[in-house]
């Protein structure tokens, strides 16, 4: 049975079903305020959303959404999400406008989203953008027309005019990439079926990994310009010569 009561101070709904929390947020604050004051306990999923919540037959449309659990990384957030259910334990959410999606491994970033939970977990996202992209906690960089997390497979795939770049320097583009979650893995093909014939294409920069592509190699940020080759360094000024102090009138010789 669900629990529910309204906050009449802030005029907000929040409904509780075990192990789901569900908080609603109606009042016209913001869904980051009402997350920010709506703690989510270890194991549950929480989620607060901006009025006006439209409920129709076999489906609710939210608005500023955002999906949280508690003591986990885990957040989902959308300017509009549209449910089959509230019901974390096996429902399909469709997301659209700036969607977010952030796990443990990296943030995934994109138009919009299909995403499943199953037994109050993210068990899959396929997320769509111009183009979507996804940053790892390692730094991996990468977009692609479409991104799909599945943690069920503990990968994140990456197709369509897919990128990846592990350091900033080296930069590789394949039809498929799959991003291996647990042992921070990237596998690239040239086509989207195993043994096509497409091919995998990089770009090796001299830079030092980490610093911006296309900078000097081991050039320090803002360091002044050295001479030309072959160049005479320009004198130093030269030293002014010490003088001795005047004696004093009546010092002895």
């Amino acid at each position: 049975m669900a629990n529910s009561r309204i906050d009449r101070g802030s005029g907000r709904l929040a409904l509780a079903v075990l192990p789901v929390a569900l908080c609603l947020q109606l009042a016209g604050r913001s869904a980051a305020a009402a997350e920010a004051d709506a703690p989510c306990a270890p194991g549950n999923l929480c989620f607060a959303a901006s009025g006006p919540a439209d409920y129709e037959r076999n489906k609710v449309v939210l608005h500023d959404i955002v999906v949280y659990q508690g003591s986990s990384p885990m957040r989902v957030s959308a300017k509009v999400a549209e449910a089959s259910s509230l019901n974390f334990n096996d429902s399909n959410w469709v997301l659209n406008g700036a969607v977010e999606v952030r796990v443990a491994q990296g943030t995934l970033t994109a138009d919009n989203a299909q995403v499943h939970f199953l037994a109050s977990k993210l068990n899959t996202a396929l997320a769509n953008g111009t183009p979507a992209t996804f940053e790892s906690d390692t730094g991996v960089r990468g977009h692609a027309t479409s991104i799909e997390y599945d943690l069920g497979a503990g990968e994140i795939r990456l197709r369509g005019d897919a990128w990846i770049s592990r350091d900033g320097c080296n930069e590789t583009r394949a039809a498929l990439f799959v991003y291996n979650l647990a042992q921070r893995s990237v596998h690239a093909q040239g086509s989207e079926t195993a043994g096509g014939t497409g091919r995998v294409q990089g770009t090796i920069r001299q830079c030092k990994p980490g610093a911006t592509p296309g900078a000097a190699p081991g050039a320090a940020p803002n360091a002044a310009p050295t001479g030309a080759p072959g160049t005479t360094p320009a004198p130093a000024p030269a030293a002014t010569p010490a003088t001795t102090p005047a004696a004093s009138p009546g010092a002895a010789p």
